[in-house]
Order: structure tokens, then C-alpha cells, then sequence
């Protein structure tokens, strides 16, 4: 029951991503660095994982991602 419920989650979280990928085109790295974390966490702490995720997409080739990402910046 467990395994299918998690099975079920991650199809939905994919094709979250799928949708909103044109809107929002960094939405998986950026709540992937969400993944496997407490559910309540402190602001800083989500701030900390969001800069994260934007520091892998500065290494990579992806700039219109990067650009949209550092709109989550301080």
C-alpha cells in the first residue's frame, strides 16, 4: 500500500513537472532539492536549497532556466 501511494506521488510530481515546465522552466531541479527533506522546514532552510539549486544551474548550459531560478534570490 505504502510503495503504491509513493508510486502514485512521483507520477503526479512528473507531470507537475511536465506542465509547468514552459512556465516555470527550473521547477524540477529547484523542488528536487526539496526531496527527502523534513516537511516543515525553516525559511532560511528553504532559501538555503533554493540557492543550491541555483548554483547547479550557474554549472550548467541552461541560462533561461538560470535566469528564471534567480528570481527566487534574495
Amino acid at each position: 500500500m505504502e510503495y503504491a501511494a509513493k508510486s502514485i506521488s512521483v507520477a503526479r510530481l512528473e507531470d507537475l513537472w511536465k506542465e509547468y515546465q514552459k512556465i516555470f522552466p527550473p521547477i524540477q531541479i529547484v523542488t528536487s532539492a526539496f526531496k527527502n527533506a523534513e516537511p516543515e522546514i525553516s525559511v532560511m532552510a528553504a532559501m538555503a536549497k533554493i540557492d543550491h539549486a541555483i548554483e547547479l544551474l550557474e554549472n550548467s548550459d541552461d541560462q533561461a532556466s538560470l535566469a528564471e531560478a534567480r528570481l527566487l534570490g534574495p
